[in-house]
């Protein structure tokens, strides 16, 4: 089934992640290097791991799936709309993949962390949980009970925020709202640095949360 504009715009996750007609898939472009990575929570193995052996694993496999697909069936199409068409299977989870993974690095810096005023979701944070605090433990607590493999999600559902979980590779349902921030719960995320301390993860992850992101991801969801 191939997703209406109207649709897509109700849950999109980046501005533009379309796929080019005739040009091969690529990693985005990230805030960090990874010389200097996101020292004050990863290794420069861990990031070299999570990037170019998972992430990239993803992207390979959506590239040899495009040289054998007419370019005119999927040129210019979103990545969200090719998961979303693709609906289960393996050619859904590298879509899928992709999509949360390139989300994910677009929620992270180096120097992140403080949620400073006047952000406009710091409200939103402050209105739907009680505090920040409030909000970061009740996060963390969803994605400790994860289960398994998958997503953790801060979602904008009207003027509420909501925080939801994903399995695996799926994403939100469209009717969830739209999201603002993902964090990867996978183990292959943080496992090199944290073996199987989730907790720890996730305690430490949001030193690196780029917050001025995050707030223009929920404005921009406010205003569409």
């Amino acid at each position: 089934m191939r997703l209406t504009h109207h649709m897509l715009k109700s849950y999109s996750f980046l501005p533009s992640l379309k796929i080019a007609a005739g040009q091969a898939v690529a990693l985005p472009t990230l805030k960090f290097s990874l010389d200097e990575g996101l020292s004050e929570v990863f290794s420069k193995r861990q990031l070299e791991l999570h990037i170019h052996k998972h992430h990239q694993g993803y992207i390979d496999k959506i590239n040899g799936f495009l040289k054998t697909h007419p370019a005119e069936k999927y040129g210019g199409m979103e990545i969200e709309e090719i998961a979303r068409s693709l609906q289960n299977g393996g050619m859904f989870n590298q879509f899928a993949q992709h999509l949360n993974h390139s989300f994910y690095w677009s929620c992270l810096k180096s120097g992140g962390g403080a949620l400073q005023s006047p952000h406009s979701v710091e409200k939103a944070i402050n209105r739907t949980f009680g505090s920040f605090g409030a909000f970061q433990a009740q996060f963390n607590e969803a994605g400790l009970g994860n289960f398994g493999s998958g997503w953790t999600w801060l979602v904008a559902d009207g003027d509420k925020l909501k925080i939801v979980n994903t399995s695996n590779a799926e994403l939100p349902a469209e009717t969830e709202g739209r999201a603002i921030l993902t964090i990867d719960v996978w183990e292959h995320a943080y496992y090199k640095d944290f073996e199987n301390r989730r907790a720890d993860y996730l305690k430490e992850i949001w030193k690196v949360v780029d917050w001025p992101a995050v707030s223009e991801n929920y404005d921009r969801a406010m205003s569409t």
